[in-house]
């Protein structure tokens, strides 16, 4: 599910706080660095693993198992 977020636009978090996210869900500055950081540390976290992963079954299946699940 982190690989997929990765095809999000890195920059739809600057949006959503330029279009009045954080004020929206009343939210502090410091609470919203710590959503992003709950979204980011973990997909760079599981990069390198799902990238060997990647590299040891091929694209062909791990693709196809991404849309499975």
């Amino acid at each position: 599910m982190l690989y997929s977020l990765s095809f999000l636009d890195p920059t739809n978090p600057a949006n959503a706080h330029v279009a009045g996210l954080q004020e929206d869900l009343k939210m502090s500055n410091k609470q919203y660095r710590i959503a992003l950081a709950a979204t980011y540390v973990p997909y760079i976290l599981t990069e390198l693993p799902s990238n060997l992963v990647l590299k040891a079954v091929g694209p062909n299946l791990m693709l196809s198992t991404m849309l499975m699940l």
